[in-house]
């Protein structure tokens, strides 16, 4: 036999485990594009809006001669909105083409969501649409001015616009006027970081007022401080519609991005009401370090064991006694000149860290 002497004074064995407890988060969603009714133009002339499509073909309109209303914007972040219209009469269709304009810019919140999409903020505005024609039975090609009044309370997300001038002239008189929509619902999220998922509830009203409850799941992880959503998938009940993988970035407790839905609406037969923002706050820091535990959990040290092995421990390498705790320990070369360590009397496997020079449980 061949005495041994370890040079540590102890072992402490540390089992960190994370903090698995459910907990909650807020979430709010705000769609980029808002939508507005037909506009009954009187003597059976009516305006129908459509997703705009980029080309000069019919607008995109189902079998049922429906469409869907939406107003998008050229890119994202840009105040520019595009929508194409189709004109009809008692005859049928007698002129499509496409309308830009440009809404107001204001954020007075600084969320990087302008005040006209956010439920939460009131309107009052006027919007001019510029039109474009690609095709008109009786070959009129004028390019036409509308200016609109905007009206929306806040805190409702469904509001009315009038026509006010046509080519500067006034015709707010003749009361022609519908209805507009912007989509922004707020929710819950309850997230587990053990799992990396969360489940999330919200609602919303719709344009005629009734409530819409929307939940939904995902999976999630912390990459290189970007919160990373993936396999996101949203239902009102009716439709289930899935997201592309979103990355938020962080401030202080919120973390915000885009979100792209893949068909925000697949009652229509094209991709609409797709590009979304959203921000994601989580007040949870139980640690203190200014990061949210959505991203940051705890780490807990339940228990400690200390291994007083200050005495000489007998061996037969690669077998080590300890005389203090009566049990052997199994050496096992993990890597050039690093061991793990396998401990008989809890069957568990150790490894050395060396910044903090303790051996903790694998």
């Amino acid at each position: 036999m061949k005495c041994y002497i370890i040079n540590y004074l102890t072992f402490l064995f540390l089992i960190c485990t994370i903090n698995a407890t459910s907990k909650k988060a807020t979430i709010e969603a705000h769609c980029y594009s808002f939508s507005m009714s037909a506009l009954d133009l009187g003597g059976g002339d009516t305006a129908l809006l459509t997703t705009y499509d980029g080309l000069s073909r019919m607008p995109y309109i189902n079998d049922k001669g429906e469409v869907n209303g939406e107003i998008k914007p050229i890119k994202i972040g840009s105040n520019e909105y595009v929508v194409d219209f189709i004109g009809t009469d008692n005859s049928g269709i007698y002129t499509y083409g496409s309308l830009n304009s440009f809404i107001p810019s204001r954020d007075n919140n600084g969320n990087g969501v302008f005040d006209f999409l956010e439920k939460n903020q009131a309107v009052n505005s006027f919007v001019t649409f510029k039109a474009t024609t690609h095709w008109d039975r009786y070959g009129d090609y004028s390019t036409d001015d509308s200016k609109f009044l905007f009206l929306r309370d806040k805190g409702n997300p469904t509001g009315k616009y009038i026509l006010h001038e046509v080519n500067d002239v006034d015709v707010s008189h003749l009361q022609i006027s519908g209805q507009w929509y912007t989509s922004s619902w707020e929710g819950t999220i309850n997230y587990n970081y053990s799992n990396k998922n969360f489940s999330l509830q919200a609602s919303q009203p719709d344009i005629t007022g009734a409530m819409v409850n929307i939940t939904g799941e995902a999976d999630y992880e912390n990459s290189q401080g970007i919160l990373e959503i993936n396999n996101l998938n949203l239902t009102d009940g009716v439709q289930k519609v899935y997201s592309k993988t979103i990355f938020l970035s962080r401030n202080g407790s919120t973390y915000f991005g885009e979100m792209s839905l893949v068909d925000g609406d697949l009652d229509t037969a094209w991709a609409d009401w797709a590009n979304w923002k959203i921000f994601v706050t989580d007040s949870n820091d139980a640690d203190g370090d200014g990061v949210p535990d959505f991203t940051d959990p705890i780490l807990t040290i339940p228990t400690s064991k200390i291994l007083d092995i200050g005495e000489w421990n007998w061996h037969k390498w690669p077998w080590v006694y300890n005389n203090n705790t009566q049990s052997w320990l199994y050496y096992f070369p993990s890597a050039f000149g690093k061991y793990s360590v396998f401990n008989t009397s809890d069957g568990k496997w150790y490894s050395f860290n060396s910044d903090h020079e303790v051996w903790v449980s694998e």
